[in-house]
């Protein structure tokens, strides 16, 4: 959301640049973190296994993709739409639609092991 209000303090003529500077910082900071939980997160919905390294391909391979497919739909949006904030409102799908299958994977999850 505050990429959100960045974006239409952007568009309405003010100053933003301070507040992109800021928000990269933040989104910096909590990045790492992220990362280190979203492989460990996969590694405990990985079947058992000793080839956890074709596993682990797929998920760079789906990260890069996702990274691709993230880029070009913001840049796109932004493009046809001549608003940033639109952009910004498709990245906040493509994280509702992250939830949502990651809480599928952990229902289903809880479910076999019942």
């Amino acid at each position: 959301m505050l990429a959100y209000y960045t974006a239409v303090l952007a568009e309405g003529g003010l100053n933003a640049e301070y507040l992109f500077y800021g928000l990269a910082v933040l989104v910096g900071l909590v990045m790492g973190g992220i990362q280190a939980l979203s492989r460990s997160t996969y590694a405990k919905l990985m079947p058992p296994t000793k080839d956890t390294a074709s596993f682990f391909s797929y998920y760079d391979f789906t990260e890069k993709l996702a990274i691709v497919i993230g880029i070009f739909t913001f840049g796109r949006i932004e493009e046809v739409t001549g608003s940033m904030k639109n952009s910004v409102l498709s990245l906040i799908v493509f994280f509702a639609i992250g939830f949502f299958w990651l809480y599928s994977a952990l229902y289903k999850e809880k479910q076999n092991r019942s």
